[in-house]
């Protein structure tokens, strides 16, 4: 369920403070936090109305009668709105109750026309790490109720540890994190992790999903050399050479040839190719990946070409 409005608005003395936009599980519960200014102070018994559509619109509570629209829902107005809080809680939203909505307390001469947000799950995670150091991931989800709090669970723990609490927002709203805490391995990188929050309303259980990839930075792992001919070969026939390996960001490829007393470049690139080879191509071949976090070669490939 999704409530639309403004942030903020202030106009001759008169401001509202309330977050942007609103979700919400269908059945749970809402708490808007909500809070007001005016050059006029509230009568001695204010009245808190919210209005569905426009400032002039269809009054869906006063205080905490729950009219129109909201009939089924339980609105509470927790706020006291002789110092200007007008937090309200509602019960029991439904996707009928996604509409725009304004606040008035009308013992003051102005409409206030703005609502908040509430996120489903997030999940904060690294844009990247690193492979080896311990690495935290932190799952929330709202708890606008305390007697509704969700539970938080991960489909793999890679691992590692979980902590779960609960904290208070920016905003006012309360929240439930989940903090993963593992050792990033090259075997991590490009995993999905999902992140779970579930909420009990009634006698039934309410999910919410968030997913996440993980983009682990490693230097080159499993690198082997493979060629296209086996066993003595002719002269003159064309050999490729091919070099694969597993890193993050992806490797760059040098060829060398490991007979003899040095070592000598024989080229850049994934593949060698050895056009029409002669016996001079005779020996073993090892490709070297590397990236900026390291370097490994392959296992050495022998080449035995047979003399014409």
């Amino acid at each position: 369920v999704t409530f639309w409005g403004l942030l903020l608005v202030i106009q001759f003395g008169y401001k509202l403070t309330v977050p942007q936009k609103v979700k919400a599980n269908r059945g749970s519960c809402l708490l808007i936090p909500c809070q007001f200014t005016s050059v006029r102070p509230v009568g001695s018994s204010p009245v808190g109305v919210w209005k569905v559509g426009s400032k002039t619109g269809t009054k869906v509570s006063s205080n905490n009668q729950s009219l129109d629209i909201w009939k089924n829902l339980n609105v509470y107005l927790v706020g006291d709105l002789k110092v200007k809080n007008c937090t309200t809680l509602l019960y029991g939203i439904q996707p009928n109750h996604a509409k725009k909505y304004y606040f008035r307390e009308e013992t003051i001469p102005y409409n206030f026309d703005e609502l908040y947000s509430l996120d489903l799950p997030v999940i904060n995670t690294p844009a990247q790490m690193m492979e080896g150091p311990l690495v935290t991931l932190s799952c929330s989800a709202p708890a606008p109720c305390a007697d509704e709090n969700p539970s938080i669970r991960w489909d793999d723990l890679l691992n590692g540890t979980v902590t779960q609490n609960e904290t208070t927002r920016a905003d006012g709203n309360k929240a439930m994190v989940s903090i993963l805490t593992f050792r990033a391995s090259f075997l991590h990188n490009k995993k999905t992790l999902i992140c779970t929050a579930q909420y009990t309303v009634g006698s039934v259980n309410k999910t919410a999903k968030r997913t996440t990839t993980l983009n682990v930075l490693y230097r080159p792992r499993n690198t082997s050399a493979v060629t296209n001919v086996h066993g003595v070969i002719s002269a003159g026939t064309t050999v490729t050479l091919r070099c694969t390996s597993k890193a993050n960001p992806p490797a760059n490829y040098t060829w060398f040839k490991v007979d003899g007393p040095s070592d000598s470049l024989r080229g850049s690139g994934q593949e060698l190719l050895l056009r029409k080879a002669t016996q001079n191509d005779n020996g073993r071949y090892v490709c070297q990946a590397e990236n900026q976090y390291g370097r490994e070669n392959s296992t050495a490939l022998s080449l035995e070409v047979m003399r014409k």
